[in-house]
């Protein structure tokens, strides 16, 4: 599979690089090619998937509507491994010692900016309180330690960044560039299949709401996906 659509890249700006070490009250749930995935981060992707689904009104309580969301949470677990697996046989993952640097110093500056936002915060939260008994940057502190936000973790954030820009990069290899004229041509296309429509003996097409299809563009508001172009799984 050596080609994925450019979706299940923004997977890997979120998901973790190193392996977790299961514990016996922690059981796999499915190995990809090898690669564990556990109970803890099946759980823990439900949780963010219910959340975002209660967002639109969906009761994730329903057992029906827990079985969906508990699919959709493994199926981009498993999104994840794949992903990552694939970025690593490529060499997205293999750093020089430049890159080494760069990734400690951006996850440094990263934690430093949060842990400054974080004690303005609690500083103007304590602002006036008498005899608080702890500091701002105590409780700073505590709020990131809580909240996961490790230099460890903003290392792996910062190289599964760049290592998804190099992914990005393989991808695109051996692609022919979007033209101007491309961008035109498929204007032009849109142009003449929308006149096609509406030639006689052709019924005039409207959506549920009485109105015309969305209208045209012009060239310099494509998306500029060309024919061709798309990248697809298994696609070269």
């Amino acid at each position: 599979m050596k080609k994925w659509i450019c979706t299940l890249l923004a997977l890997a700006l979120t998901a973790a690089c190193t392996l977790p070490v299961l514990a016996e009250d922690d059981p796999a749930v499915v190995t990809v090619n090898g690669d564990v995935v556990a109970q803890s981060e099946l759980d823990a992707m439900i949780d963010s998937v219910s959340a975002r689904m209660s967002q639109y009104g969906i009761d994730g309580t329903d057992e029906s509507v827990l079985e969906v969301i508990r699919q959709s949470a493994l199926q981009q677990l498993v999104d994840d491994r794949l992903l990552t697996q694939d970025m690593t046989a490529q060499g997205c993952y293999d750093m020089t010692g430049e890159e080494v640097a760069a990734i400690a110093a951006s996850a440094q500056e990263a934690l430093d900016s949060l842990r400054q936002q974080a004690e303005s915060y609690f500083t103007s939260y304590l602002d006036g309180q008498e005899d608080a008994g702890i500091t701002a940057s105590d409780l700073a502190e505590a709020y990131l330690t809580s909240s996961g936000y490790t230099l460890e973790y903003m290392e792996n954030h910062c190289r599964n960044a760049l290592a998804s820009q190099k992914y990005e990069q393989w991808l695109m290899e051996g692609e022919p560039e979007v033209t101007p004229e491309d961008v035109q041509a498929g204007y032009e296309q849109r142009v003449e299949d929308k006149q096609g429509c509406l030639r006689p003996g052709h019924q005039r097409l409207r959506n549920g709401a009485g109105q015309r299809p969305g209208s045209l563009v012009p060239p310099g508001g494509l998306s500029c996906r060309a024919a061709g172009h798309d990248r697809r799984p298994g696609g070269e």
